[in-house]
């Protein structure tokens, strides 16, 4: 059995098959230990990986066996599957999903399906059908062998149908994205980061390097033993590449960011035309900053993999040919460590620009300019609540002519008051509704936050943002320098903020020290009770 597994695997390595297309396979793929036991026959594997004859998870599994640890597929594969169980299920805010299949929906042979996006090989978008346990369904996308586990690769597959449900019926299903550049780094390129070129602009000795242990391009300019953060200005360029009767391009790329100085600025995906290559400083050549408004984490502990989205590439560059792309790392006052996979240009089109220059967007706790708050207006403070340390929060009367009702909804933890900063804090899933008591229309609100940290804790102001955060009304614009939370264009005598992180624990913390609310101009609305 082993002699025919071998002959097996120079087949599937000498047919290469083309992405999603009907190229034939050896059928008769078996199934083995996953920790490399004894191989065993599985006369239920099936399909060849093409549309009209997927992969079942036994074939796709034993696919996966055949690649070398950190190995992905060049190719991308059909896999065709019940919903066994769910481990992330799709949200908006990443658009993807994370999930088990098997042949029949129990967990024999089943297989691990890391981060798909949607139907049409788009994010997921609200409304939009969820997944559930017991679903068939269809993907389409490159395996890999990610540390011993099997599974697609993060972000290059996507739902092809589920339950029998397609993409866009005017364009029909789209093809496989063909990338123009494609660095994975999960694994050691050619040598250390393959073609890529490395600079170091401040001379410090801070570079990227690869890291074998976390499988990731990855840089920082903190020194451990002596606790130490260095200066740094550090350059990690990509290989040329060509646009040449390209219309529409994109760059994405899988980050984790950590201990950062909160300066988005700081941190830079750039694209640059005719750089002279190694050995030249990048300064040799112009080169066009990509609006990111980076997820900075406070520590790396259970923290996963965020991607910057589609980030257009600007038109100039398009049909250029000697293209790159560049990531700097800069370092003032504090070493961050920046961690990256997955970094792909692409032909087509990127996501939509947010508001605020290309910062968050403001609806949902982004950057930007706040719009008018001037006018009449009253200041509360949660400490004139007059709740004891550590108290939850519920009612709360204040007589300015305002009253705050808290809730804890679906979070874990309730909204609570704490002395240490004097603030009320709305966790996971809590919510605040303000409440105008005269009737009066709220023009805007200022909410004045805290940024009082530990190293096991993450605020809205810190660095590490909440793109979740929500209100019944109006457009939320956030400032950490100034540590302001402001909701304009309300308009209403009502409304509700809200942590809307998708867990219902965890996250990043809104701690209220005190809110001015502006008021409108002799506006008065029928208050809406619950």
């Amino acid at each position: 059995m082993k002699k025919y597994l071998s002959l097996l695997v120079i087949a599937l390595l000498t047919v290469g098959f083309t992405a999603c297309d009907d190229v034939p396979a050896p059928y008769g793929i078996n199934d083995g230990d996953v920790d490399g036991g004894e191989v065993q026959p599985a006369a239920d594997a099936e399909g060849d990986g093409t549309a009209e004859s997927p992969f079942n998870a036994i074939a796709a599994n034993a696919l996966g066996k055949t690649l070398a640890v950190g190995q992905t597929t060049e190719e991308d594969y059909y896999i065709k599957g019940i919903i066994v169980s769910i481990k992330e299920a799709y949200t908006t805010q990443y658009g993807n999903a994370t999930f088990y299949i098997s042949v029949d929906g129990t967990e024999a042979g089943q297989f691990y399906v890391y981060r798909a996006l949607y139907l049409g090989n788009e994010k997921y978008a609200e409304g939009q059908t969820q997944i559930e346990v017991g679903d068939e369904v269809v993907l389409c996308g490159k395996i890999t062998n990610y540390g011993g586990t099997i599974e697609t690769a993060q972000n290059a597959a996507y739902l092809v149908s589920l339950n029998g449900e397609t993409a866009a019926e005017s364009g029909g299903e789209p093809q496989p994205t063909s990338y123009i550049l494609s660095a994975p780094f999960s694994t050691a390129l050619t040598s250390n980061l393959g073609d890529f070129l490395t600079w170091d602009e401040q001379g410090s000795g801070y570079n990227w390097t690869y890291n074998s242990t976390y499988k990731c391009a990855y840089m920082t300019s903190y020194d451990s033993p002596s606790k130490t953060n260095h200066p740094a200005n550090s350059w990690l360029i990509s290989p040329a590449f060509d646009l040449t009767g390209v219309t529409a391009a994109y760059v994405t790329l899988d980050y984790k960011l950590a201990y950062a100085s909160g300066n988005n600025e700081e941190y830079r995906v750039l694209i640059g035309k005719g750089f002279p290559g190694e050995g030249a400083s990048p300064g040799r050549i112009s080169w066009t900053q990509l609006p990111v408004t980076w997820t900075m984490l406070s520590s790396f502990s259970g923290a996963s993999w965020t991607n910057t989205g589609k980030l257009a590439i600007p038109a100039e560059y398009l049909g250029q040919s000697d293209v790159r792309v560049a990531i700097q790392y800069i370092s003032t006052e504090k070493a961050a460590t920046w961690e990256i996979q997955n970094l792909i240009v692409a032909e087509g089109d990127a996501d939509e620009p947010t508001q605020g220059g290309g910062g968050d967007d403001p609806a949902s706790g982004g950057g930007g300019e706040p719009g008018d708050v001037s006018g009449e207006s009253i200041t509360v403070t949660a400490e004139s609540m007059g709740a004891s340390n550590q108290e939850d929060l519920v009612s709360y009367v204040f007589n300015e002519g305002v009253a705050w009702n808290f809730a804890q909804n679906e979070g874990t933890t309730p909204p609570r008051y704490y002395n240490a900063d004097k603030t009320a804090r709305l966790y996971a899933q809590n919510s605040i509704t303000i409440t105008s008591l005269t009737g009066q229309s709220i023009k805007a609100i200022i909410i004045n936050a805290s940024e009082y940290y530990n190293s096991s804790t993450k605020t809205y102001l810190d660095g590490t943002g909440n793109d979740q955060l929500s209100t019944t009304s109006g457009t939320i614009t956030k400032n950490s320098s100034a540590k302001t939370v402001t909701i304009t264009n309300i308009n209403v005598p009502e409304l509700t903020i809200t942590n809307a992180y998708t867990q219902n624990s965890a996250g990043v913390q809104l701690r209220i020290v005190s809110m001015q609310v502006v008021w409108a101009d002799g506006t008065t609305a029928t208050i809406r009770r619950r």
